[in-house]
């Protein structure tokens, strides 16, 4: 299962992993993340979450809107 986090625009992501391990792509790059991680991304930042491993990856996402 991938999770697309992108369009943050005009927000502020927060994506914290409550259960499972799973893996992030941030700028290229991948990163290994477990129960636990927290991620930010500010505006204009896009992340592609995966599983990793048997247990279902269990994801809280917080989107903060940014004020003009």
């Amino acid at each position: 299962m991938n999770t697309e986090v992108a369009d943050t625009n005009r927000s502020i992501l927060l994506i914290y992993l409550i259960e499972g391990d799973g893996t992030i792509a941030l700028e290229g790059k991948n990163y290994e993340i477990t129960q636990g991680a927290g991620v930010y991304l500010g505006p204009m930042e896009t992340a592609a979450i995966s599983q990793r491993g048997e247990t279902p990856t269990k994801l809280l996402h917080l989107i903060v809107p940014i004020k003009n």
